[in-house]
């Protein structure tokens, strides 16, 4: 594997209940931001773009690649023009199939061109309500097996969920789980956070980076936790 590469993988909600809560915008600052931070740090990373949504009569157009595994210089921002929200929440059939599609070509890649660590952030607005083509067990045995025998970390951002629960029933490590505010301060700082441990993770050791992989936010959810103890000690 090539030791100083890293996948970044964004499976970004784009269903109707983003522009019902007025988070396009924080949507696309988020990731714009996410996006310049990781094209300014050292090292080399590939990045996929996902966007999903939700539709039971046209599931093929609920699911868009936007770039696989693309050199993270060539990857461009997020707009009104191509972020354009719609349908539901088919969450499962996001996860499912760009674990299968990254995992297919990964496999098909020459070894010394692999990348050590493959970072995949899936961030939603609602629960799962309209996948088609994979259950939610199905999906759980995906995660678990990238995590433990391919090394993959996945981390869950929810907006207005109990995302610890969620990412726990999909058989991710809680301590990559963190619950924001569905407003357009929480949205940004969701991503400001993600992108924070995306640059902690890609400046790790290989060896390092196994050996923490399971609680790269860890400190981002104690942060969080105190904030929230602390705003209920002042009302």
């Amino acid at each position: 594997m090539n030791e100083n590469l890293t996948e970044i993988v964004c499976i970004i909600d784009r269903s109707t209940s983003i522009r019902t809560s007025n988070l396009i915008d924080s949507t696309i600052e988020g990731f714009n931001s996410l996006l310049a931070k990781q094209k300014q740090d050292p090292g080399e990373a590939k990045m996929t773009v996902i966007l999903f949504d939700g539709d039971n009569y046209n599931p093929q157009s609920a699911y868009e690649i936007r770039y696989d595994g693309e050199r993270l210089e060539l990857i461009e921002e997020l707009s009104r023009d191509n972020f354009r929200t719609k349908g539901m929440t088919a969450l499962y059939d996001g996860i499912g199939r760009t674990i299968d599609m990254i995992k297919s070509r990964q496999l098909n890649t020459p070894n010394e061109d692999r990348p050590s660590k493959t970072i995949v952030a899936i961030i939603t607005d609602g629960e799962e309500n309209s996948s088609v083509e994979y259950k939610k067990n199905t999906v759980k045995t995906m995660i678990e097996t990238m995590e433990k025998e391919y090394g993959w970390t996945f981390l869950f951002l929810g907006a207005g969920i109990d995302a610890m629960t969620e990412s726990r029933s999909l058989g991710m490590s809680v301590n990559n789980s963190l619950s924001y505010s569905n407003t357009s301060s929480g949205t940004k700082d969701a991503f400001i956070k993600m992108s924070a441990v995306m640059s902690r993770a890609r400046g790790m050791s290989t060896q390092a980076y196994y050996a923490s992989k399971g609680s790269l936010m860890l400190d981002i959810n104690e942060e969080t936790d105190q904030n929230n103890n602390d705003n209920q000690n002042n009302q």
